[in-house]
């Protein structure tokens, strides 16, 4: 048996050694797009990439030499409306900050950092842009991404859920070179045959928020969102395999959100229940949670426990529970009960525990840098609940919060020798960023106020992004400064 396993065995190691990426990484088998259309012009007159005007709706302007100094260090960041800044603007998200860290740490070098934040973008997104950004010579890539992965409604109906022997089949083939090997050409064959993919997105994001009242699409569906997490996973080891296929380093970010400040966005009782068990829960729930209640924190505790007895799982009495747990001083249950209602929320609209889980493990059995934002936060805040004023809302951080991950960002640097500290750099870091804030105007927070305002609106399904986005535009050509 061992002799007729040599061949295999050794064809493994020979596309092991030519660098063939393991897997089917390259290829998402359920989604494309309707169109592609690049992130950044080329403006030949001034040899410089600016983002495309048809792009500016959901991305900020940024822009980046044609040619590339021998000094200049390039780094390009992707994600969502995180790593744009929101509610703010790039010249507060974590890019900027880590701009000017590095400007600090080493004056000598041309730092380049480019806000690739797209509005509301998934990790499915970001893969085009990060094969386009491969092609502008950068450094580095830092990826932050995980919560915006519920936004859009994909179907998934070409996936059939495995039983536990095709789980562990999958997994042992997503090891194995030779199954990446025999499935580029079966993709090969299919895309000689026309195929398109399982299902078509349009080009730039279609949330169900974007819609007003879209807040109603949202319903409790476990298939649906165990898809969309396998899905979170394969896009994750695709943007590492494509940056590493390209020989660029890449750093993952593993993203915070706000646990105390930041109900639940949706709640539904178990549709199991009888009709006198609903309206059990439902007194029950009116109980504990009425204004102007005269009852004691532990009788209204010992309400919200009766009503998890008969509904486990529904997120907002878990979230009051765990509000309540807090402020009887029950810490470690009241992380529990909050990091649960996080992910019964029927609208999530943050990443669930186990995303967190699986962006650690990839990063470990990949040999990825990681840059753990949500553990860091915790640490900074001494506490696992972590919320306002470190959270603007549910996922942006406040602008210290931008600090803090970019001062994360250059010790991971550090740790992969991409940049040294020099003397009296952090003292030089602090006066930078105390010149960029002096640098923006009243007009620059009021603008991000509102938009907080609008973006609180629309993850209620009060108001359509479409609308905000007209409106921001037309402020930001209004020739108002930033």
């Amino acid at each position: 048996m061992l002799v007729g396993l040599l061949p295999l065995l050794l064809l493994e190691v020979g596309l092991r050694l030519t660098g063939i990426p393991a897997a089917d990484e390259l290829h998402d088998p359920w989604i494309g797009f309707s169109s592609l259309q690049p992130l950044f012009e080329l403006d030949p007159g001034k040899a410089v990439y600016r983002t495309a005007p048809q792009r500016q709706a959901f991305f900020a302007e940024a822009e980046f030499p044609l040619k590339k100094s021998p000094d200049t260090f390039r780094v390009f960041c992707l994600g969502g409306s995180t790593v744009q800044g929101r509610p703010y603007q790039p010249p507060t998200a974590f890019s900027s900050w880590l701009k000017l860290s590095l400007e600090a740490a080493d004056p000598d070098r041309n730092w380049e950092v480019i806000n690739c934040g797209g509005v509301s973008y998934a990790s499915y997104r970001l893969v085009p842009i990060l094969e386009e950004v491969l092609a502008y010579q950068p450094d580095l890539v830092i990826i932050y991404s995980g919560h915006n992965e519920f936004l859009e409604h994909r179907t998934y109906d070409s996936i059939r859920e495995p039983g536990w022997l095709g789980q562990l089949g999958q997994a042992t083939a997503s090891r194995l070179h030779m199954a990446a090997l025999i499935r580029r050409g079966w993709l090969a064959l299919r895309q000689s045959g026309n195929s398109t993919p399982a299902e078509t997105l349009p080009t730039e994001v279609s949330a169900r928020l974007d819609r007003e009242g879209g807040l109603a699409d949202y319903h409790r569906d476990d298939a649906w969102q165990r898809h969309v997490m396998g899905h979170f996973q394969l896009n994750i080891r695709r943007l590492i395999q494509l940056a590493g296929h390209a020989g660029v380093p890449l750093i993952l970010v593993n993203p915070v959100e706000d646990l105390r400040d930041s109900p639940p966005f949706k709640s539904e009782f178990d549709g199991s229940l009888s009709a006198s068990q609903l309206q059990q829960c439902q007194q029950l729930l009116s109980d504990a949670s009425g204004e102007g209640s005269q009852r004691t924190m532990a009788e209204r505790m010992e309400l919200l426990e009766q009503l998890l007895q008969l509904d486990p799982r529904r997120a907002d009495a878990l979230y009051l529970l765990g509000r309540l747990a807090e402020v009887d001083g029950q810490a470690s249950r009241a992380s529990e009960l909050l990091i649960r209602a996080k992910d019964e929320d029927i609208c999530p609209l943050r990443m669930f525990e186990s995303m967190h889980e699986q962006l650690i493990q990839i990063a470990r059995r990949t040999g990825t840098p990681l840059v753990d934002a949500r553990q860091g936060f915790q640490d900074k805040l001494r506490s696992p609940i972590v919320g306002s004023p470190a959270m603007i809302d549910h996922v942006h951080p406040s602008l210290e919060g931008h600090q803090w991950i970019a001062a994360w960002l250059v010790e991971k640097m550090v740790q992969m020798d991409l940049v040294q500290l020099s003397p009296g750099w952090d003292e030089r870091r602090q006066q930078l960023q105390r010149q960029q804030l002096a640098s923006l105007s009243d007009i620059y927070f009021a603008r991000g106020q509102k938009r907080l305002e609008g973006l609180k609106m629309w993850t209620r399904g009060l108001a359509g992004r479409t609308d905000l986005l007209i409106e921001e535009n037309r402020q930001q050509h209004s020739g108002d400064p930033q």
